[in-house]
């Protein structure tokens, strides 16, 4: 499949994906404590991501759910360095993913490898137990089209729409 055939159906699919959410959603895609994080970042963040991967068989509904789950844990991760006066260096972000600076300044899939890296950060500077603890007391909320929020697991777990690139298409 040429590039522009691909980028169009991996966009049609993300689109239909985006569609098809909660009314009670509207424009939402995360929310993590007061802090709103809207679908359209999830979404940006998620077309970069394919074509950073070159599109192919990757898996919309994959990308997606990742880059959401990255962006809650992000945004939780700083609000916990806020509370412990935890300091997150562009330094010490940098060396936690390996990834090219580019990517860090690109206004699309930067602020979520932003957000992963602080993230690793954080938990490592608290430790795995003391973070996940904290972590457990955020209320973080996944607009359900993207799956549903596990505290104990803090990741998503699971979403109710189908995770084929081809059931996406049809469903537009």
């Amino acid at each position: 499949m040429n590039k522009a055939i691909r980028r169009l159906a991996v966009g049609a699919a993300l689109a239909a994906f985006t569609l098809t959410g909660c009314a009670s959603w509207p424009g939402t895609g995360v929310r993590v404590g007061e802090t709103r994080i809207s679908d359209d970042a999830i979404v940006r963040a998620s077309v970069a991501i394919q074509d950073i991967r070159g599109g192919g068989d990757a898996d919309a509904t994959e990308v997606l759910q990742t880059a959401a789950s990255g962006f809650a844990l992000g945004e939780a991760a700083r609000q916990i360095a806020a509370q412990n006066n935890i300091e997150v260096t562009t330094a010490a972000k940098q060396s936690a993913v390996t990834v090219s600076p580019a990517l860090f300044a690109s206004p699309d899939v930067g602020p979520l490898i932003d957000g992963i890296a602080t993230n690793a950060v954080v938990a490592s500077k608290l430790g795995q137990n003391a973070y996940l603890d904290q972590l457990s007391r955020i209320q973080i909320e996944v607009n359900p089209r993207y799956g549903n929020w596990s505290a104990s697991q803090a990741a998503l777990t699971s979403s109710a729409l189908s995770t084929s690139l081809e059931a996406l298409q049809a469903n537009r």
